[in-house]
């Protein structure tokens, strides 16, 4: 017989469950965004539902999305399925498909209540980063402090490089002018170390904790390692690689491949293709398993994304399906 000894502790403090101050913090050490009475904190099972609430809130006060291009595929969707207004930004692969102060001025000015998404400081999926005087240049357009501003923050922490430069947005926040809202979280952060989110964690962040330190250090290690390699598979095979910064995905253009046709076999039957961006994922898959997203989901025409968080064989596996279909192919 088994016998099971369950400990039940009653009268737990407000203090000992409220996450706010440790996420305070931890707002205040990256970006340095001051903690005020303004400030109000939402919690949600993730950042999609919080995401969602922010779009059903434009779209009551008749707001207008904008998106840069390449902006996370998941985002764009969920504005969409509102029948959100939407508008695009203009990138350019020159700046990583980043927001440039430029074009985002001419959006400004053109529209009426706007909300800008801005994926800060690493863009999903591009692995871009935005460095201090970026960001500040970009909240400092003219005209900013006539749009809401919704900053996702939930790929910090995943740069493959520590960065000694801070961001300092309370020099820009603390007077009121702009309105901004930030979407966040841990558990980009954590996941590929295996960690789920519990806000202790952001107790030990914030308190510099040795193994939780060292647990990150190896696996922001892992992923640059994966980003290396992957970034010499496709090159070799004829890919043209978006330079990354971090984050748990890489972007990529099979350039060499477009026009070329290419027999596939699947439950369906035989049939070919004449590989471009909106297709090649369907090639790659029914010729070698691989998963990709095409630059359907990626807003970048010719882009496509390789996922690098996966389980150790499955990397491995990718790897050899994309020499695989480079062989098929050429």
């Amino acid at each position: 017989m088994v016998t099971t000894n369950y400990f039940i502790r009653q009268n737990i403090t407000d203090e000992e469950i409220d996450a706010l101050p440790e996420i305070l913090t931890l707002l205040k050490s990256r970006f340095g965004i001051n903690s005020s009475n303004e400030i109000k904190i939402h919690f949600g099972m993730g950042v999609a539902p919080l995401f969602s609430a922010l779009v059903r809130t434009y779209v009551e006060q008749h707001g207008i999305m904008v998106f840069p291009q390449g902006a996370y595929g998941y985002f764009y969707a969920t504005a969409m399925y509102y029948n959100a207004r939407i508008k695009i930004i203009l990138t350019s692969a020159n700046n990583q498909f980043k927001i440039s102060p430029s074009e985002l001025s001419l959006v400004i000015n053109d529209t009426a209540n706007c909300w800008i998404y801005l994926n800060f400081p690493l863009v999903n999926p591009t692995g871009a980063r935005y460095g201090a005087s970026e960001i500040e240049a970009i909240l400092s357009v003219p005209g900013i402090s006539n749009a809401t501003s919704i900053m996702d923050i939930i790929f910090s922490g995943l740069e493959f490089e520590k960065s000694a430069e801070t961001y300092q947005l309370d020099k820009l926040f603390d007077d009121g002018k702009i309105k901004y809202a930030v979407l966040g979280g841990i558990s980009k952060e954590f996941a590929g170390a295996g960690l789920r989110f519990e806000y202790l964690i952001y107790g030990l962040l914030n308190k510099q904790d040795s193994f939780l330190l060292k647990t990150l250090e190896e696996q922001r290690c892992t992923l640059r390692s994966r980003a290396d390699r992957l970034s010499k598979t496709l090159t070799e095979c004829g890919w043209k690689i978006l330079p990354s910064q971090g984050g748990l995905f890489m972007v990529a253009s099979p350039a060499n491949y477009f026009n070329k046709v290419i027999e596939v076999s699947s439950s369906s039957g035989k049939f070919s293709y004449t590989v471009n961006g909106s297709n090649i994922h369907k090639a790659l898959f029914y010729t070698t398993g691989l998963l990709i997203n095409n630059d359907i989901w990626t807003g970048i025409k010719g882009y496509c994304r390789f996922v690098l968080s996966v389980s150790a064989d499955v990397f491995e596996k990718a790897l050899l399906a994309v020499r695989k279909f480079h062989a098929l192919v050429s």
